[in-house]
């Protein structure tokens, strides 16, 4: 290539970026992006959203087919929460904070259990202007998600 000749990454990426030789690893737009990939997933803010996500999914999923199975939101909540924390404890511990010790369960339950009480008391709002339960649990996911994941990593598996 050229010096005067780029690698054809900001056809692919809109930014104002000078994608010449000089700043594109060997191998072009193709290995750059692959770089930009591998250092997105070595960032444990990233793993946390990624883990969160697929957490936050299976949480969810319990919630409703308990809602689903006719129980009351309050009790759909606990048994979401009961289960999802066992799941999320071992997800967020190995896939984010590389922790595979099982006596930070206690703290970890201790976490869920005040994100359990703010989630509900979410809920009970929502529900005092009778806003469908389906729709209140998936507008407190994100306040809870970023309530679990300060308190997990400020208590829980600190460095």
């Amino acid at each position: 290539m050229r010096a005067n000749e780029s690698c054809g990454l900001e056809k692919i990426v809109d930014v104002d970026t000078d994608f010449s030789e000089d700043s594109c690893p060997t191998g072009g737009p193709v290995s750059y992006i692959k770089s930009l990939v591998r250092k997105l997933f070595s960032s444990r803010f990233i793993r946390f959203l990624l883990v969160g996500v697929l957490n936050t999914i299976f949480g969810y999923t319990v919630f409703a087919f308990c809602l689903f199975l006719g129980f009351h939101y309050a009790l759909a909540i606990l048994i979401a929460t009961i289960i999802g924390t066992l799941f999320n404890f071992k997800t967020t511990g190995k896939l984010v904070f590389n922790s595979t010790d099982n006596r930070l369960l206690i703290k970890f339950i201790g976490v869920y259990v005040v994100v359990y009480a703010v989630n509900a008391g979410l809920l009970k709002f929502f529900n005092a202007f009778e806003i469908n339960m389906y729709m209140s649990g998936g507008i407190v996911i994100p306040i809870v998600a970023v309530l679990s994941f300060v308190l997990n990593r400020q208590f829980v598996f600190k460095e």
